[in-house]
C-alpha cells in the first residue's frame, strides 16, 4: 500500500501559499523540477497598468514547517552551510521562505544580504542558525519591499560603470563596467553610499562641482513616463543626462546645486561660502572676465551670491544717491 508522508503534505501546502502569493502580485514562478537547493525561479511583472515584465528575478528557497519556532522578534531557523555557499555564489538573489503551515503564514531572508551582513566566519561551520526577521512577514507589501532591496542592491553595483561611461565618452560607447575612481579616471569624487529614506534610487550629478550623489527617482518629474519623440516635462532641479539599461540607475543632471547637492551645499564642492548670509552658494569661478562695476569690486562680487550681491550693489547705489 502506498502512503504519502506528513513532510511532502507540508511542502505542498507551503508551495501552494507561497505561490498563490505571488500569483496575486502578477509574478510568473516556475518550479525547479530538479531540486538542488533551489525550489522556484520568479520573475517579477507589473500588478497594476499595463503589467508589464520588469527586469528583476530570483531564486527561492521554500521551507514548511508546523513547529516554526518564535524567540521574541526572530525566528531562528537552521541550515546546513554547504547550501548557504551555493546560495550566496548564486548570479540571482535567493531568498529565502519559511512557513508555518498551520497558521497559514510565512517569513523570507534575502540570503546573500544577510551573509554579507555577518561578521564571523561561517563559511567554516557545519551549519549556521537563520535569524529571520518576524517582520519580514510573506505577504504582497513585505515582497515588494524585497524587490525594491535587490533592485537597489543592483543599482549600487551598476553605478560605477555608469559613471564611467558617462565620464569617458567614446565613439564605440563601450561600455566599462569596471570603473573606481583613480587619478587617471576624469570623476575622482568617491560616491556616498544613499540615505536609508531613499527607496527609488537614481543618480544625479551636479552641474557645477560634477559630483554624484544618489536621489529617489520620484524628485524627477516622471521622465520616464514619456513616450518617444514626446518633449521631458519641465523641472528646474533635474535633467535627464541618462536613460538606464536594466538593472542600472538612470542620470540627472542636478540644475540647483545650492538646494540639492550635498557636496555644493555644505561648502565641499565647487561652491564657496557666501561673505553676505553665510551660505555655500558662490561658485568658485564665475568667469568675472573684465569686471567693471563702479559700485562692487571683483573681489567682493566673487565672496557673495547673485542675491547678495544685488543688495550691495543696491545699498551702495542709494548710498551713492544720498552723497
Amino acid at each position: 500500500m502506498s502512503i504519502r508522508l506528513e513532510t511532502s503534505q507540508i511542502a505542498t501546502k507551503a508551495g501552494t501559499l507561497f505561490r498563490n502569493l505571488l500569483n496575486n502580485l502578477n509574478w510568473v514562478c516556475n518550479p525547479l523540477l530538479e531540486d538542488f537547493g533551489i525550489d522556484f525561479h520568479v520573475k517579477a511583472f507589473e500588478s497594476k497598468g499595463q503589467r508589464r515584465s520588469l527586469p528583476w528575478e530570483f531564486h527561492v528557497q521554500l521551507k514548511g514547517t508546523t513547529r516554526l519556532r518564535y524567540k521574541g522578534d526572530i525566528i531562528p531557523f537552521p541550515i546546513d552551510t554547504s547550501h548557504l555557499n551555493d546560495w550566496y555564489e548564486s548570479p540571482l538573489p535567493v531568498l529565502f521562505v519559511v512557513y508555518d503551515v498551520r497558521e497559514s503564514v510565512g517569513y523570507w531572508l534575502i540570503i546573500n544580504e544577510y551573509l554579507d551582513q555577518l561578521e564571523d566566519d561561517w563559511e567554516s561551520r557545519k551549519s549556521l542558525t537563520l535569524r529571520i526577521p518576524a517582520v519580514n512577514v510573506a505577504t504582497p507589501e513585505g515582497l515588494l519591499t524585497f524587490l525594491r532591496r535587490i533592485k537597489k542592491a543592483a543599482f549600487l553595483r551598476a553605478a560605477p560603470g555608469v559613471i564611467s561611461y558617462l565620464e569617458t565618452p567614446s565613439e564605440d560607447g563601450i561600455y566599462d563596467e569596471h570603473f573606481w575612481p583613480s587619478p587617471e579616471k576624469p570623476y575622482q569624487q568617491p560616491l556616498p553610499d544613499p540615505d536609508a529614506n531613499l527607496h527609488d534610487l537614481a543618480l544625479a550629478r551636479c552641474i557645477l562641482c560634477q559630483s554624484y550623489f544618489w536621489i529617489d527617482e520620484g524628485m524627477t518629474a516622471g521622465w520616464d513616463k514619456v513616450l518617444p519623440g514626446e518633449d521631458l516635462p519641465e523641472n528646474l532641479d533635474f535633467t535627464i543626462i541618462y536613460r538606464p539599461r536594466a538593472c542600472e540607475p538612470a542620470v540627472f543632471s542636478c540644475d540647483t546645486p545650492e538646494e540639492l547637492c550635498p557636496f555644493c551645499s555644505i561648502g565641499r564642492g565647487a561652491l564657496l561660502e557666501c561673505r553676505g548670509c553665510g551660505r555655500y552658494n558662490v561658485h568658485c569661478n564665475p568667469g568675472f572676465a573684465g569686471w567693471d562695476d563702479p559700485l562692487v569690486e571683483e573681489e567682493e562680487a566673487l565672496e557673495n551670491c547673485s542675491a547678495c550681491l544685488a543688495q550691495l550693489r543696491t545699498e551702495r547705489m542709494k548710498a551713492t544717491k544720498t552723497e
